[in-house]
């Protein structure tokens, strides 16, 4: 459908990462952001959805494979998706420590961009 219309992507990071497909193990995150990468404009940010509720991370290794991936996309709006203000927060330092620290950019055809 992406390729039929040229429609943009919102990739929801929390909600990819447990799927069946990639809790199966028959895929991995990036098979859902690097086939239509050029399309990917927007993100939903938290570490994982579980019985209905967007969980923080709890450090940035939760997040530090998936925010790398999306800061090579034309991904410029990510949006923390949690509800409770304790979960936003920590999940916004953690976010802010990505971006501060920004762990060595490997680079984009590692991750099959280019």
């Amino acid at each position: 459908m992406i390729r039929k219309t040229g429609a943009g992507i919102t990739l929801d990071i929390g909600h990819a990462t447990v799927s069946h497909s990639v809790e199966s193990q028959g895929y991995k995150f990036e098979d859902f952001a690097l086939p239509n990468a050029d399309r990917v404009f927007n993100a939903h940010i938290y570490h994982v959805e579980r019985d209905g509720r967007h969980l923080p991370p709890e450090n940035l290794s939760d997040l530090c494979e998936r925010l790398t991936i999306l800061s090579y996309l034309p991904c410029e709006w990510w949006v923390l998706e949690l509800r409770e203000g304790e979960s936003f927060r920590a999940t916004h330092a953690i976010v802010k420590e990505f971006i501060e620290r920004r762990p060595a950019m490997l680079p984009p055809d590692h991750w099959g961009i280019l």
